[in-house]
């Protein structure tokens, strides 16, 4: 009897055992699924790389995966799908926490968690750029009754930083305030309470933003937010003013060992702080210390930007200004100071060689008038130039004669001629120099560079002539480098004083209008209340009369306009462009482009129209042998045009074929250049990206003689701004020019070649490739 009674007892013994151990192990698995999320979400409370850790979340969804798969019918399923939904989340795998979410709210609708679900849906529809299903949902669960607060205060948090990033402030403000008093949290309080005052801070009203950055040390912040607090609470300090306040707060900080991981904001802080107290120097001694201890981050690449913009602005240094900004990109591309730090490089490069250009026509000048105080005393008179010899004389054997038995000038020149211009008598000192090294000029901006003048005129005709040639040119420049300060560097004192100096320089009539033009939205800028440009207007009236300056003029000195001159040639180019650029019509943008050719055949326009049509044959027609004979024709019509180098290559045969005793490999540079191998998409929505880095692209535009044959043959730097569209292979197309920059080098047709040149990966959405616009930069550096 006691063995029998036993059998039963072992078998339910045994039975317990099993269906204990499986209760532990889809626990244990659980368990692990919600530690690992627990350690994936402490080690990203501080992580500010813009990327979160993923490993331990990883870890959480394929614990929580487990769950499900092995263990169907256990209770922690819901558990396990809302982990792998917050997990997917975190990661931004927004598709597949929308989908997790979902499947527990259909499931599982007696679930305990789902409100919280639902919450996560409601900000993975925020995550996927579906802001107004988001929002619907988060905000029924403030308005929901019987919702947990703590679930409603996270939507409604939720809800705020939503509107904060996408810079909304005031409406982020409102709904941080509506639930900073409800919070019970002291250490999520003062999160809130941080946020309020960025909130004010970015509204620029920095006296409430104080306010509220000293109140966060009043509940319990953590070490990270209480740096922050007191760090944006000095910066509002600065920004009101009270500059002593703000240094105290920053030196407090940096002598607190606690805050150490953070001291390179700190110290950068205090740089500005010093700069705004006028100790430039002291500032840009610890910016440079800055950029010892913190290279190649965000910091140094601000630090390098500031201590650009003081030897600009406060030491008037542009050579030291230009150093520092050009290593801007060195230390950190992607800083928010490169795109500035690279238009004022830009700006201060245009600077030096306008000076430059000035030099340089002085300096010919200069020659031009002591080569024609060496022509009048040194060169006979009867000796003719040649010029008047050619067009003139008749040769005779007489007149020969006569020639040969003309006295021929002293090789005895005066000293001080002989000293800067050399001996003209002797081969080895030649004529006056053609190379020189200019050196600084007034605005201190042009370092040594070799000025190569032209030959000079073998007479007195020919020197005129050029003289007139470079004083139209220097009131050019002149007028070009008081725009400059004036546009691009606010240098308003300085623009003033070369306008006026142009109004009384008779040399170029447009420029003189110009310049009275200037000085009129100059003075309306700076003393807008006064009468004083009305003047300049009637002055320009008066000088310029039945003129564009003049018709500008009328309307605001109360007279009717002059009917409007219409030109042909110009209508006609825009009318072909429009057709290509806008209509897509390019047999039609062929045709109009020739009649430009054929109707104004000696105009500006018509090497550009050639060069057009060719490329249009080739890009957008395809017919290749159309296109090759255009680009001969552009080379034969137009020998002088900067186009000539493009065509040239164009048309230049194949390299010869390689001997068959070498291993010749096939070129695939085209086509790794127009196809980019792609995979599945990846989740959530992206735009499309140039996978080539800035400087491929530089390269290649040097390398295919890209580089607009003017602007490179003068050293002037351009850029072009375009939009285009990316297909979901990855191609280019549709390409309009949206601004050149300087205008008339075509570098926007030329950037468009190069872009053709690049590959790009396209945008998606949803798992999916899609075809998408994108805007690029083309940047042409000599």
């Amino acid at each position: 009897m006691k063995i029998r009674s036993a059998r039963p007892s072992l078998v339910v013994l045994l039975v317990s055992i099993f269906l204990g151990l499986t209760s532990c192990v889809y626990f244990n698995t659980y368990y692990n699924a919600k530690k690992y999320y627990k350690d994936a979400v402490k080690e990203n409370i501080d992580n500010e790389s813009g990327q979160p850790k993923t490993q331990n979340y990883n870890k959480s969804i394929n614990s929580a995966a487990r769950v499900i798969e092995y263990y169907p019918d256990s209770k922690y399923v819901d558990d396990a799908l809302l982990i792998m939904g917050k997990s997917y989340y975190a990661i931004r795998s927004y598709p597949k926490a929308k989908r997790k979410c979902e499947e527990l709210i259909a499931n599982y609708p007696n679930s305990e968690l789902l409100y919280e679900a639902r919450l996560f849906l409601g900000k993975t529809y925020i995550g996927m750029r579906r802001p107004d299903q988001g929002i619907a949902i988060l905000n029924d669960l403030w308005l929901e009754g019987g919702v947990p607060m703590e679930i409603r205060l996270e939507g409604q948090r939720a809800l705020a930083d939503y509107y904060y990033e996408n810079e909304n402030y005031r409406q982020a403000f409102l709904e941080y305030h509506k639930i900073l008093d409800k919070m019970k949290d002291n250490s999520l309080r003062a999160d809130v309470r941080f946020q309020v005052g960025e909130c004010h801070f970015k509204l620029k009203e920095y006296d409430l933003a104080e306010v509220e950055y000293a109140r966060v040390m009043d509940e319990k912040p953590s070490r990270k937010r209480q740096f922050d607090a007191r760090h944006k609470r000095a910066l509002s300090l600065q920004k009101l003013g009270k500059l002593d306040a703000a240094l105290k707060i920053v030196e407090r900080l940096l002598k607190k060992d606690i805050y150490y991981t953070w001291y390179e904001f700190a110290n950068l802080s205090k740089a500005g702080i010093l700069a705004d107290l006028g100790q430039y120097t002291e500032a840009i001694e610890l910016y440079d210390r800055i950029l010892e201890l913190y290279p190649k981050s965000f910091t140094s690449a601000e630090a390098t930007y500031r201590v650009g913009i003081i030897q600009w602005k406060q030491f008037n240094d542009y050579d030291k200004a230009k150093e520092y900004l050009d290593k801007v990109q060195s230390e950190k591309r992607q800083s928010e100071f490169f795109e500035p730090a690279a238009e004022i490089a830009n700006n201060i490069q245009y600077l030096q060689n306008l000076n430059f250009s000035l030099d340089s026509l002085q300096l010919d000048v200069d020659t031009l008038s002591s080569h024609l105080v060496w022509l009048s005393e040194y060169q006979d008179t009867v000796l003719l130039d040649s010029v008047a010899f050619d067009s003139t004389i008749t040769l005779s054997p007489d007149t020969l004669e006569q020639v040969s038995q003309m006295p021929t000038p002293s090789p005895e020149l005066p000293e001080h001629l002989i000293e800067r211009y050399g001996n003209p008598n002797l081969p080895s000192q030649g004529m006056p120099p053609q190379t020189q090294t200019g050196a600084p000029d007034q605005t201190g901006v042009t370092g040594e560079r070799e000025i190569r003048l032209a030959p000079l005129p073998p007479d007195s005709i020919q020197v005129y002539k050029r003289l007139d040639e470079d004083y139209l040119a220097l009131t050019e420049y002149r007028f070009r480098l008081a725009e400059h300060f004036w546009q691009r560097f606010e240098n308003v004192d300085t623009a003033k004083v070369i306008f006026l100096d142009l109004v009384e320089d008779d040399t170029s009539p447009d420029v003189q209008a110009r310049s009275l033009m200037s000085l009129y939205y100059i003075y309306k800028q700076t003393s807008p209340d006064s009468t004083g440009p009305d003047s300049l207007l009637y002055s320009i009236h008066d000088k310029f009369p039945d003129t564009g300056y003049d018709n500008w003029v009328r309307p605001k000195i109360g007279l009717q306009p002059l009917p409007e001159p219409v030109d042909t040639l110009v209508e006609a180019y825009l009318a072909a462009e429009e057709l290509w650029l806008s209509e897509y019509r390019y047999v039609d943008a062929v045709a109009a482009f020739q009649d430009v050719i054929a109707n104004w055949p000696d105009s500006d326009y018509a090497p550009k129209s050639q060069y057009v049509i060719a490329w249009l044959q080739e890009r957008k027609l395809e017919n290749v042998d159309a296109a090759m004979a255009s680009y001969d024709s552009l080379i034969s019509w137009y020998p002088q045009s900067q186009y000539v180098s493009i065509a040239r290559k164009k048309i230049a045969p194949p390299p010869p074929d390689e001997p068959d005793s070498l291993e010749v490999l096939e070129d695939s540079t085209a086509l790794e250049a127009a196809v980019v191998v792609l995979g599945d998409a990846p989740p959530g929505t992206g735009p499309p990206v140039m996978l080539n880095e800035e400087d491929d692209l530089l390269n290649y535009i040097h390398a295919n003689h890209l580089y607009p044959l003017v602007a490179s043959e003068a050293g002037i730097p351009g850029e072009a701004y375009l939009t285009f569209v990316i297909d979901v292979e990855g191609r280019p197309k549709d390409f309009r020019i949206m601004r050149e920059n300087p205008e008339g080098f075509d570098f926007g047709l030329q950037a468009i070649e190069a872009l053709i040149g690049m590959r790009f990966k396209p945008g998606y959405r949803d798992g999916e490739w899609i075809e998408a616009p994108m805007n690029q930069v083309v940047e042409f550096s000599p």
